[in-house]
């Protein structure tokens, strides 16, 4: 039953997720956290393993989810994670495959209309919204170690942290030959950077 829940789960966030694989954080977070599954703290590491590793985001972090989801439900063990990320894996791609079945098939002449055209501008327009709450969301919780925005409890300012988003901010700004850094060159240089400075740096 906890298997079919997770492929339910998954399956709603693929349905609504609307404008790339990062439109769908704020669901995760929302959903997969409310269910117990995963802790926020586990889940925004997800989020920075699926960024780095090879592979569509959507497929990553639900593959990642269900795996260790899987595990949990039943105490360990190879198969209960291969089922749990199948079934993560399946219920956020099926949606994407029958809207695109669909789309093919039936709607292709009705997204040229004016009105349809004007709903995907107002969808784009709600995407941007949710891509700047997560930044928001990642934002107060790994550099200033608060679980949201309404958190009394106190920021504990991570200096480190802080410092490594500056120079990768900076970094995504800068253009060599009139281009800028390919973003493979970003995320290697987040690791490295990450180690040294966490890794060296006592405290941090």
């Amino acid at each position: 039953m906890e298997f079919l829940m997770l492929f339910w789960v998954f399956f709603k966030i693929g349905l609504f997720t609307i404008g790339g694989g990062h439109a769908m954080i704020p669901l995760i977070m929302q959903d997969v956290v409310a269910e117990g599954w995963l802790s926020e703290e586990v889940l925004i590491d997800f989020i920075a393993i699926s960024e780095s590793t090879p592979g569509p985001f959507a497929v990553n972090i639900a593959t990642y989810t269900g795996t260790t989801v899987g595990q949990t439900l039943l105490g360990g063990g190879f198969w209960p994670g291969l089922l749990g990320s199948i079934c993560a894996t399946t219920g956020v791609v099926m949606p994407s495959l029958i809207i695109i079945i669909l789309v093919v098939k039936l709607f292709s002449k009705a997204m040229k209309k004016p009105a349809v055209k004007e709903v995907f501008t107002g969808v784009r327009s709600s995407v941007c919204g949710l891509l700047l709450s997560v930044f928001i969301s990642l934002f107060l919780t790994v550099i200033l170690g608060m679980d949201s925005v309404w958190d009394k409890g106190g920021a504990s300012f991570d200096f480190v942290g802080f410092v490594i988003f500056a120079i990768l901010l900076a970094l995504s700004f800068v253009k060599v030959k009139g281009k800028s850094l390919h973003p493979i060159i970003i995320v290697v240089l987040s690791g490295v950077l990450g180690l040294l400075m966490y890794g060296f740096i006592p405290g941090a």
